[in-house]
């Protein structure tokens, strides 16, 4: 009966919280002014596609070759380039579209990476993304022997990109 009335607090207070939070957003105008000046750091990587939204703005860079350092590489012996296009969220923080991955199998470099560790632990996991990107993860995920994989993306061009370039991607989002 007690974890039973603390769901129901826990249930009541976050939607008090939410309900707020909607007030809140109705009763103020939001004033969603894009930044001036939002450069790309790579110039090596200029836009091909540029897409504003409430949440970022998003540009997907020419294809490119580099190294796969998606968030960290475990093993230094790894020298394989990948092709990719980048996305840059703000001109900054970058996400990539991967080369139809699973064209030759598994990749070898999803197997290096620090993301990979866990399904070394436990390879038929049920794996949520949370921030799905160009989906680096998704391919350690799948490439690594996850059941099943859900990825969870708040910025819809994030999305509209994948599919934009599902042809270079092999269909990522679609597996």
């Amino acid at each position: 009966a007690t974890r039973s009335l603390e769901k129901r607090l826990c249930l009541g207070a976050a939607t008090v919280c939410l309900a707020a939070a909607g007030l809140q957003i109705a009763i103020t105008p939001l004033d969603i002014t894009p930044a001036p000046r939002k450069w790309i750091v790579d110039r090596r990587a200029p836009p091909e596609v540029s897409i504003w939204d409430p949440v970022a703005r998003l540009d997907v860079s020419k294809p490119l070759s580099v190294r796969p350092d998606f968030g960290g590489v475990l093993s230094p012996t790894l020298q394989e380039l990948v092709d990719v296009r980048i996305i840059y969220v703000d001109g900054r923080a970058p996400t990539f579209l991967l080369k139809d991955p699973f064209e030759n199998g598994n990749p070898r470099w999803a197997s290096a990476m620090v993301q990979a560790a866990p399904y070394q632990i436990r390879p038929d996991a049920e794996v949520a993304v949370i921030g799905v990107g160009g989906g680096p993860d998704l391919v350690i995920a799948l490439a690594n022997g996850a059941k099943e994989v859900t990825g969870v993306e708040i910025n819809r061009s994030m999305l509209k990109i994948g599919a934009l370039f599902a042809d270079f991607t092999g269909h990522l989002l679609e597996k």
